[in-house]
């Protein structure tokens, strides 16, 4: 890699909050383990992991119920 890069991604990243550091090194860990990443928004998501965790067991509750009144 071309130190420039190198350079310009280390004066990004002294200027990124601690939330977003965390997002992007979450990130890199999946490319470092997935090798090939085909969408970045995938990769990178919007929720942090106890978000998603809530949003599902809000979903698997409300969703998976049926209502014997309603027509």
């Amino acid at each position: 890699m071309e130190s420039g890069y190198r350079d310009e991604i280390n004066a990004v990243l002294e200027e990124l909050p601690d939330d977003n550091l965390q997002a992007l090194l979450n990130a890199l860990r999946r490319l470092r383990r997935d090798r090939a990443i085909r969408r970045w928004s995938a990769a990178i998501g919007t929720l942090t992991e106890p978000e998603a965790a809530e949003m599902q067991r809000v979903i698997e509750e409300g969703c998976e119920t049926i209502d014997p009144d309603s027509w």
